[in-house]
C-alpha cells in the first residue's frame, strides 16, 4: 500500500518532509503563499503574529549534522519503529531525519526536521489562515505547539506538528501510519509522543 505525504506547516517542510510515503512514492500538500513578514514583537509574551514566545530557549546545533540522532533506538522501538536507520533527506533546506522501514500493512514513518530561515511559530501564526489546519496543542515541555499543514489527513492516519525550540526556530515533525497499524486513528497522539521525546534528547544534548 502507499502512505500518502502530508505536508507540514512551512513552506520549506512542505518541500521536504515525507515527499515520499511507502512505496517511493507520496503526495505533497499545497505549499501556503510566503508571508510578508517574519519578525518578531519586541515585547510581551507572544511574536509579532501571535506565537507563543520561547521562554526557554534549546540549543540544537548537534543535531545540524546527524539530525537521526535526535530519537534513539530504544524509543523508537518503543514507538513502534524497531529496528529502523534513520535516513537524512539531503535536499532538506535544514537538517532532517526520517525512518522508514520495509512497507507493510502496519507500517509506521515518522521524522524529524529542523527546518531554517523561516522564522520559527511567528511564520505558521502569520500564515495560519492560508492552511487546511492550524490548531494550536497543549505546549509539549512548556514549548509551545501547533498542528499547521496544507491539508487534514489526520484521518487516513497521518499528522504534521510543529514544536517552538527558539522564537525563530521549530522542530517540524510528521508521522504516517497504515490503516491496519495500532496508532492509525490517533496519529497525532503518536507525534505527540514523538515530541516529548524529541524534546527531552534535545534539552539532554544541550547539557
Amino acid at each position: 500500500m502507499r502512505i500518502r505525504g502530508i505536508a507540514v506547516g512551512t513552506i520549506s517542510a512542505i518541500a521536504v518532509l515525507l515527499a515520499a510515503g511507502c512505496g517511493g512514492g507520496g503526495t505533497a500538500g499545497t505549499p501556503a503563499p510566503t508571508p510578508t513578514s517574519q519578525s518578531s514583537g519586541s515585547g510581551g509574551d507572544t511574536t509579532a503574529n501571535g506565537a507563543p514566545k520561547v521562554k526557554s530557549p534549546l540549543a540544537w546545533d548537534r543535531y545540524r549534522s546527524d539530525p537521526c540522532s535526535v530519537l534513539t533506538t530504544d524509543q523508537l522501538a518503543a514507538l513502534g519503529v524497531p529496528g529502523v536507520t534513520g535516513k537524512v533527506n539531503p535536499t532538506s533546506p535544514g537538517p532532517s531525519c526520517i525512518w522508514q522501514g520495509q512497507v507493510s500493512s502496519q507500517s509506521i514513518a515518522p521524522s524529524v526536521g529542523f527546518p531554517t530561515g523561516d522564522g520559527g511559530l511567528d511564520y505558521l501564526y502569520e500564515a495560519k489562515d492560508t492552511y487546511k489546519l492550524f490548531q494550536v496543542l497543549p505546549a509539549v515541555q512548556g514549548y509551545p505547539a501547533v498542528l499547521a499543514s496544507a491539508a487534514d489527513q489526520r484521518a487516513s492516519g497521518n499528522c504534521a506538528m510543529a514544536v517552538g525550540i527558539t522564537d525563530s526556530q521549530i522542530v517540524s515533525l510528521t508521522v504516517q501510519i497504515s490503516k491496519q497499524a495500532p496508532r492509525y486513528a490517533d496519529p497525532c497522539g503518536l507525534l505527540t509522543e514523538i515530541a516529548n521525546q524529541v524534546v527531552t534528547n534535545i534539552k539532554a544534548g544541550a547539557k
